[in-house]
């Protein structure tokens, strides 16, 4: 979820923090406003987070187990 400019000229637009500008900016994330602005990853995100998921030394397999089991990676099963 993202937060929302309150006053001025960006008044009702999310408020994105640097890491999510440059995601958008490549086309790995999209902002969808149903009730909440959110952030949510394209295919090409979600590739290019498989790709990193698949070396150990960018996303530790212990720390992001929900993450590599929610890509399909790796099963309840598996021990990193």
């Amino acid at each position: 979820m993202l937060r929302v400019w309150r006053m001025g000229p960006q008044a009702g637009q999310p408020k994105l923090p640097k890491p999510i500008q440059t995601m958008l900016a490549r086309g790995l994330v999209e902002i969808r406003t149903d009730r909440f602005p959110r952030a949510f990853f394209t295919e090409a995100g979600l590739a290019a987070l498989g790709h990193m998921a698949a070396d150990r030394r960018a996303l530790d397999p212990i720390r992001y187990a929900h993450a590599l089991r929610e890509l399909g990676l790796q099963t309840d099963e598996q021990k990193p």
